[in-house]
């Protein structure tokens, strides 16, 4: 069942309103989201986001197929999304209420610096290649 969950960035510039689909986030060790992060992303699958004060939301083309975006003013990390897949993720971090997420799955483990631990799937890179994902 969706829910509608609510969140900002660290300097409040950016509020947002996400229908969230779970209460689960996946943790990305990619190397884009690694310089994106500095470490693991955590993000959670958004069915549709309502930004507030998206002035101030500037994008950055990281792919062929995706964006990512963050405040402009204190840099925070916001959303990335996929044109190809349709894939929109918001930063597990912005959420009011983010203690209630589980971790279901961690992507790109063999670029990762580190793990965390847990029942939750694990996906190589090759595992994703042979997803399409």
């Amino acid at each position: 069942m969706s829910k509608v969950m609510h969140g900002r960035c660290l300097c409040g510039d950016i509020e947002f309103q996400a229908i969230v689909p779970k209460k689960e986030y996946y943790a990305c060790h990619c190397n884009m989201c690694q310089k994106w992060s500095s470490g693991l992303h955590f993000s959670v699958i958004a069915e549709e986001l309502n930004l507030r004060a998206h002035e101030n939301l500037q994008t950055f083309r990281s792919s062929e197929s995706a964006e990512r975006g963050f405040c402009r003013r204190c840099g925070s990390s916001v959303l990335y999304r996929n044109d190809k897949s349709n894939l929109l993720v918001v930063n597990l971090g912005l959420f009011d209420q983010r203690q209630d997420f589980m971790i279901v799955t961690e992507l790109f483990i063999d670029q990762g610096l580190c793990s965390l631990d847990g029942g939750h799937n694990r996906l190589s890179e090759k595992d994703m290649e042979m997803r399409d994902l």
